[in-house]
């Protein structure tokens, strides 16, 4: 029988807990129907590791909404979060346009040299290259 997600239980936990947690609930267990506009409510209070669980735990949600949200963050402050949200981007397949224009957002904000622009680059470049049908 799988695990279903607890929001008060991802709330309470932090550290490694939280992390077997997700990993546990992304491989596992269910997210409700709702997760999606759980994430929107309060991704914006939560601290980096909450987020990136969350982030974890949304990856696993197979639909644009989902990959869109994921896209958006391409750009968080935190670098962890943006180096997390890059190889997530980078396995998504087929890029659609609206992810395109989150990675060109980042490339327009980044020097050049940051770790990672290679990457966008190339995934720039497989998504021009085979477009979304």
């Amino acid at each position: 029988m799988s695990e279903q997600f607890s929001p008060e239980q991802f709330e309470k936990l932090s550290g490694l807990p939280l992390g077997f947690y997700g990993s546990k609930i992304s491989k596992e267990g269910e997210l409700p129907v709702d997760f999606i506009d759980y994430f929107k409510v309060n991704a914006g209070r939560w601290d980096g590791q909450h987020l990136e669980v969350a982030l974890a735990l949304l990856r696993t949600i197979d639909t644009d909404v989902a990959k869109h949200l994921i896209a958006d963050y391409l750009n968080h402050p935190l670098k962890y979060i943006r180096l997390t949200v890059l190889g997530m981007v980078d396995q998504m397949n087929p890029v659609d346009d609206y992810i395109l224009s989150r990675i060109h957002e980042r490339l327009r904000s980044t020097t050049g040299e940051e770790f990672g622009v290679s990457t966008l680059k190339r995934i720039q470049d497989r998504a021009l290259r085979e477009p979304v049908s």
